[in-house]
Parts: structure tokens; sequence; C-alpha cells
């Protein structure tokens, strides 16, 4: 489903496929979308998850890959875990449909609202629902073993 389905529509957006992972780079960095297995699945009953990523350049040294994750559950306006099951008789086409639309609608958005250091750094003075304090805790730690020091100290408190 994902070859047939979702793969060719990230490819069209510069994405490149590996295994069940997505990921394109830019100029500033890097983004991911990755389709994640339920652990607690079997043969008969599969469900996966969608997690996206972000990492730029200027923190490359401090992080090697996902530097901001974040859960499709999360992007989504119910706000909770989102786990789609694949039946045997998955309509995949219309799978991918709805697939192709959660992407677009609501992964896509906070992947492009990540593109640079400047945008999330906006995000972390301007947005503050959009980058709660744990994640900020994070970005802080990352910029200052990035000898960004400057920059970690005027983050919001």
């Amino acid at each position: 489903m994902l070859r047939d389905e979702v793969g060719p529509w990230l490819r069209e957006r510069g994405f490149k496929k590996r295994r069940n992972r997505f990921r394109r780079e830019h100029d500033a960095g890097w983004q991911v979308v990755d389709f994640q297995a339920s652990q607690w699945g079997s043969r008969d009953d599969v469900r996966f998850t969608i997690n996206v990523w972000v990492g730029v350049s200027e923190l490359q040294e401090a992080d090697a890959d996902a530097q901001f994750e974040e859960r499709v559950g999360s992007l989504l306006p119910e706000g909770e875990d989102q786990w789609w099951p694949v039946p045997d008789d998955t309509d995949t086409a219309a799978l991918g449909q709805d697939l192709r639309q959660v992407l677009e609608d609501h992964c896509l958005p906070w992947l492009e609202k990540r593109t640079t250091l400047d945008q999330l750094i906006r995000l972390a003075d301007e947005d503050p629902e959009r980058f709660p304090r744990y994640q900020l805790g994070r970005f802080r730690m990352l910029l200052e073993r990035s000898g960004l020091n400057d920059l970690a100290a005027n983050l919001r408190t």
C-alpha cells in the first residue's frame, strides 16, 4: 500500500523511500515521514501510525536525525493518537487517499513550518502551543551543543 498508494505521491514532493520511511533533503536540512507499524500487531493484525521529523543543518552536529518530531495524532483536529488498521480486506486505494489527505493537510504543513533554524526560533518565540516546553528544552540543548549559545539563551522560558 505504501509503495503503490502513498510512495509515488511523496516522491512527487521530493521524498525518497527507504523501508517505511520517506526523507527529503534541502539546503537548510531534512524532513522525514515515517510509517511506524505497531509493535503489538501480528501478521493478522497490522496497524500503523505516522511520525514526522525535521532536522536543520545548523544543528546537525548535535543530533543525527530527528531533531524535532511529532506523531500524526497530535497534528489532527482531535489531537488523539491515530493508528490505521490494515485488515486483509482493506481497500488500499481508499486508505491511500485518506493518508495522502492527512499528509497534505497536516503533516507536510508541520514539516514546512520547521524547515529552517529561523523558523524554529520563531515558532519557539511566537507559537508556544506548537512548541511545547519539553521540545523547547530539547531545542535549547541542541542549540548549545551546536555552539549557538546566544540563540539558546534568548529562547523563551
